[in-house]
């Protein structure tokens, strides 16, 4: 197995996360994805979520670990009206990579996926209104909080709800370019050695916000050596070896 170039390294007390300054998805179908690593399983933290900056813990579409719940489970959450309701699947260990999917297929559906496998869908309708942000590793919400004590790669959004198989896949190793490419909004490898972090897919390239830096940990994601996110030279059969996605 290969490993990947680095991976984007958040520390918590310092507060960094990655920012785009408009919320990229704000009506479903909607997916989150990303390949994560906790060090501490105590908090709860953001992966991708996209939130209304403007109101005190506002409106968001997220995927994010909460430390504090039984079981330390990963939640696809949406938050509209003052009251969050989220798909939670339990099991995320500290300073291990996992990879989490949440899928808002609809408004009145949420259901998040932790190393391929499915939490209990949750079925309340919800329409969050005002986001205006996409953080990574970070919640927005009024007052930022919620910050990722760990690693990330490999981080996309779509506009498209990802099937059980999409997400077999990106559990499996694939890279999320090679997945329903049609809907992909964004993609970013996280691989640290980019200012600003590079969007593979639709050009959003991230803020670095108070220095997140390159891991340079020996433990890697599954993905074999992924493709320069700005130099995509095929997409074969979807598996990532070299400079391009291959069989």
């Amino acid at each position: 197995m290969s490993g990947i170039p680095g991976s984007r390294l958040f520390d918590d007390a310092a507060t960094q996360y990655l920012s785009y300054p408009v919320a990229l998805v704000t009506l479903e179908p909607i997916t989150l994805a990303c390949m994560f690593r906790t060090n501490d399983v105590t908090t709860e933290q953001a992966l991708i979520n996209v939130g209304d900056t403007g109101v005190a813990n506002g409106d968001r579409i997220a995927l994010n670990f909460d430390g504090t719940g039984a079981s330390d489970p990963i939640r696809a959450l949406t938050r509209s009206g003052g009251i969050a309701v989220n798909s939670a699947k339990t099991g995320v260990l500290v300073n291990t990579w996992h990879q989490g999917t949440a899928v808002f297929p609809a408004a009145d559906r949420r259901v998040v996926y932790l190393d391929g496998i499915a939490g209990t869908a949750e079925t309340t309708a919800k329409a969050p209104t005002g986001l205006d942000v996409t953080y990574l590793g970070a919640r927005a919400a009024g007052t930022i909080a919620a910050y990722l004590s760990g690693e990330m790669a490999y981080a996309a959004i779509w506009q498209a709800a990802l099937t059980g198989q999409d997400i077999a896949r990106l559990a499996a190793g694939w890279h999320p370019a090679a997945v329903q490419r049609a809907g992909l909004v964004a993609c970013w490898d996280l691989a640290g050695v980019s200012d600003p972090e590079l969007d593979a897919a639709g050009g959003y390239h991230l803020t670095l916000v108070n220095g997140p830096t390159r891991s340079q940990r020996v433990t890697r994601p599954i993905y074999r050596e992924p493709v320069r996110p700005w130099r995509y030279t095929g997409f074969a059969r979807g598996r990532v070896i070299g400079g391009g996605v291959c069989a």
